[in-house]
This record gives structure tokens, sequence and C-alpha cells, in this order.
């Protein structure tokens, strides 16, 4: 069997595929194109500071597949597992983000 690889790269409002072909991307296709590259996102840095509530639901609507849970920092020093289907936001007393929420 013949194997492909695809190679992505976004050029402008092209997508240039391995195949030489180039697709013209309408700004909405190219917004549902980036939409689906959330499904590969693993880390949240911009949520820190963040209210810890508001990034959990933000990570639920990005990454619905993953579970998410809200996590003071003594709890998290509990923690020695991980797990590829989890997100653990680490929380302060003010209810802020206080590390970057991460796959794990």
């Amino acid at each position: 069997s013949r194997s492909w690889l695809c190679l992505l790269v976004l050029c402008g409002c092209s997508l240039v595929l391995a195949s030489q072909r180039r697709i013209h991307l309408t700004e909405e296709s190219f917004a549902d194109l980036q939409g689906s590259f959330n499904s590969f996102k693993v880390e949240w840095p911009e949520l820190i500071g963040v209210d810890a509530k508001e990034a959990s639901a933000t990570v639920q609507r990005e990454r619905p597949d993953l579970v998410v849970e809200i996590v003071t920092l003594e709890e998290l020093k509990g923690q020695t597992d991980t797990n590829d289907s989890r997100v653990l936001i680490v929380r302060d007393e003010e209810y802020r983000v206080r590390r970057v929420p991460t796959v794990g």
C-alpha cells in the first residue's frame, strides 16, 4: 500500500497540500479549519489569573472530550497520577488560575 504524507502549510488565505494543489479559503472556512485544530490543544497559558470557573468553561468549550477538575495547590501535591483525558486547573484562595492548565 502507498502511504501518504500530508503536509499542511498555511500561506495567507491558501492552504498548500503536499500534492501541490492550492485551495482558496474564505474567512469562514479558515475559521472552521482553525477551530478543528482546537481538538489538539493541550495547554491554556492565556488562562493564568482568570477566574477558575471561567477557565474551566473555556477548556470544556475548546476540548469537550476532556474532563476538567479545579484543584488547589495543596490538592495538586497529592496527585501523583497523570490522565490524558483530564485537565487540572490549579487555583488560589481567590479562585484565580495559578498554573497553566495542561492535559495530563
